[in-house]
């Protein structure tokens, strides 16, 4: 099987492949990073993952050994949770509150968190590779483990980038892990319900198990409020002054709602009907002349971080 495309990539950005310890994203970490670094705040000092003492702190509170501390944060960091100086995000706010703020999901158990989070990581490519490589650059129905480390050193090769053949054979096991459910010879471990985005439902394997199948569809559990939040934020990426969006770049480009939550176009596009309605007419899907795009005016036009956030909390109404 060849490896996909690579036409188009985005420049400029430095690639990662490591740093997850070999662990999966699991259902608590997010929570558990999030309460590690509020109760550190209320006592009035940054959470600390780099001395002896905080690496202690962090695993004796946080339950998980060191490693899986490390892995935690890379996780948290990387899905968009906390920042490089370890602390909460709007997003990580928004689910997990804070001194001042409420949380809305603190068991990150709401489907649209957990599309959210992988939206973050696999929007960009910088956040970890592997993902945004699977979730971006392969087209075909399934792929075999092989060609997906051969996509990714045609990847590495093509952005001057050097990466060991062990460090994306691991890169990729990890990826898989994360969000398929493993099998053994008796059925499902328990590591079937710690891999967050298993949930998804995005990948399956096959009986070869070497080969997983990449699921393109509707996907019924992704909120609508969801992908216009990641709509808006597609589109702000690319031009915040553009008062209209093409519907082959919303399906089809790099980092798109399309190709992230992989959508086939009549899903995309039936979504995209339903705009109108769902933003009072602040998004709408237009067809004229053979031309399909989506126009934003009044509040997604001229406050669209504020109308993509106020879109969002529709998720988690309380």
């Amino acid at each position: 099987m060849s490896s996909p495309s690579l036409l188009g990539l985005p420049l400029g950005v430095r690639g990662q492949f490591s740093g997850h310890e070999t662990f999966p994203l699991r259902q608590l970490w997010l929570p558990k990073i999030a309460d590690f670094i509020n109760k550190a705040r209320k006592n009035n000092r940054n959470a600390d993952f780099t001395s002896v003492s905080g690496i202690d702190s962090a695993m004796r509170e946080l339950g998980l050994g060191k490693n899986m501390v490390a892995s935690a944060r890379f996780w948290a960091r990387a899905s968009g949770v906390i920042t490089e100086q370890d602390e909460l995000t709007p997003f990580g706010i928004l689910l997990f509150g804070d001194d001042k703020n409420l949380a809305r999901d603190p068991y990150c158990t709401n489907s649209a968190s957990i599309w959210l989070v992988h939206w973050n990581l696999a929007r960009k490519m910088g956040a970890f590779t592997p993902i945004w490589y699977l979730f971006n650059c392969v087209n075909q129905p399934t792929l075999d483990r092989q060609s997906f480390v051969v996509g990714m050193k045609d990847l590495c090769r093509k952005c001057g980038w050097k990466v060991s053949d062990l460090t994306l054979r691991r890169a990729q096991e990890c990826t898989l892990r994360a969000y398929l459910p493993r099998l053994s010879a008796k059925g499902y471990t328990e590591d079937f319900v710690e891999p967050l985005l298993s949930e998804l439902g995005l990948l399956e394997l096959t009986a070869s198990r070497d080969v997983f199948l990449i699921h393109r569809g509707p996907h019924h559990t992704l909120p609508d409020e969801v992908f216009i939040y990641a709509l808006m934020q597609f589109w702000l990426d690319l031009d915040s002054q553009a008062s209209s969006l093409d519907f082959s770049r919303i399906a089809l480009d790099y980092g798109s709602p399309g190709r992230v939550f992989k959508l086939d176009g009549d899903s995309v596009a039936r979504r995209l009907q339903r705009l109108e309605e769902i933003t009072n007419g602040n998004l709408e899907w237009t067809e004229q002349a053979g031309l399909r795009q989506v126009v934003r005016r009044g509040s997604a036009l001229n406050a669209p971080h504020k109308f993509a956030r106020k879109v969002l909390l529709k998720c988690y109404d309380l």
